[in-house]
């Protein structure tokens, strides 16, 4: 499920656009669930979505697709993606309020 890699890759992703009040963060989850991904979701104040996720790097980029894509009621204006160097492991994927 993760690759090769001892350690999982934690990615930082940051979602902006209409994705706050419109069901987003649910969205997310299904869709790391479907991918097996572990990590977390939650809003930030500036309006943005911040996800961190760890999972199969072949899948992330599908994952982001779908992200882009949304659920029908938020609007994407861009993703951001970088790695963050943790040493923590995700148990599985939830929400954060």
């Amino acid at each position: 499920m993760f690759s090769n890699h001892k350690k999982p890759i934690t990615y930082e992703l940051v979602v902006s656009g209409k994705v706050q009040g419109v069901g987003y963060r649910w969205y997310i989850r299904s869709e790391a669930q479907k991918y097996g991904f572990k990590g977390r979701v939650r809003n930030l104040y500036d309006g943005t979505v911040r996800i961190l996720v760890q999972g199969d790097e072949a899948q992330l980029e599908a994952f982001i697709d779908s992200l882009k894509f949304g659920n029908g009621y938020s609007t994407v204006k861009s993703i951001t993606k970088s790695v963050l160097h943790t040493e923590k492991t995700f148990g599985g994927f939830r929400i954060e309020h």
